[in-house]
Formats: structure tokens, sequence, C-alpha cells
């Protein structure tokens, strides 16, 4: 009988050790993934500022008015970069549409003032009227997506912090 209960020690203890390895394994992957993703994501974005700030009037296609757009620009890279640090040091289901929340609004704001101050210049084209529209047209749609994300998000967040349910007609 001793050796009976060794033997399924022994085997619970191995599958306890298993499913703790898996466990570790599968907690370093979705850690790892997320430090890689937070690195690239703030490495991306000091790139972007830096080729806006200091390497705009190497684009041909952008006017005398692009200046007057970067602090929107800026303003929505930092407020991006804010929101990737925080959602990194303060994972929360809670917070994390706060902090996108954040993000988006100035997202919103740079790209409506992006549209309206519209610093392109197509002349070096051919036929540049195709380009202008299809970028007055992407632009109107980015603005139409970061508005129904910034919604969501608000949406999201209200749902989290103040633990609104909201029923459906097929649960009455």
């Amino acid at each position: 009988m001793n050796k009976k209960n060794n033997k399924e020690l022994e085997k619970k203890l191995e599958e306890a050790v298993e499913k703790t390895a898996k466990n570790a394994e599968k907690f370093v992957e979705k850690t790892l993934g997320k430090i890689i993703g937070f690195i690239v994501t703030i490495v991306v974005n000091v790139i972007i500022l830096a080729v806006i700030n200091y390497h705009y009037d190497r684009f041909s296609f952008l006017t005398t008015e692009f200046p007057e757009w970067l602090p929107y620009a800026n303003a929505s890279i930092f407020a991006s970069i804010i929101a990737q640090v925080l959602l990194f040091v303060i994972p929360s289901k809670t917070t994390k549409p706060l902090f996108e929340l954040f993000s988006n609004i100035f997202s919103l704001i740079s790209i409506i003032f992006l549209r309206l101050i519209y610093p392109f210049d197509w002349s070096m084209l051919i036929d540049k009227s195709w380009v202008d529209i299809l970028a007055k047209v992407s632009m109107t749609g980015v603005i139409i997506a970061v508005f129904i994300a910034t919604v969501v998000n608000g949406v999201k967040f209200a749902i989290e912090a103040f633990g609104l349910k909201i029923k459906c007609k097929e649960e009455e």
C-alpha cells in the first residue's frame, strides 16, 4: 500500500510540475510578446517623431503649411507613447480602455487638423486629382474610424469602471 501511495504521489507531483512548467512557459511567451510589442511601438513612434520634425523637408509633396500641423502630430505621438507606457506599467482590464481613449482623443484631434490644414501638394504627379481625392477620402475615413474607436473605448471604460451591465433583449 505504501508503494501504491508513493506512485500516486509521484504521478500527481509530475502532473503538477508539468502544469506549472506549461503555465510558466505561457507566461514567459505572453510577457516577452508584450515587452517586444512595447519596445517596437516606442521605437516606431520615436522614428516617426524624428522624421516628421527634422526630415519633412525631404518630401516634395509637403507644403510650407506642414509645420502648422506638427504640434498636433507631436501631441498625438507623445500621447500614444504615454498610453503605451501606462498600459505596460499598469496592465488592467479597467485602465486599458482609458489609456486607449486618451490616445484616441489626441489622434482624432491630430488627423482632423491634418485634414483641415491639408499640407500636401501633388503637382509633381501627372494626374494629381485622383491622389488628392484619395488622400482626402482616406483622411476622412481615418477620422471616422478613430472617432468610432474613441466611442468604443469610452463605453468600454464606463462598463469596466462603473460596473455597468448591458442587458440584451434575449436575456430578459
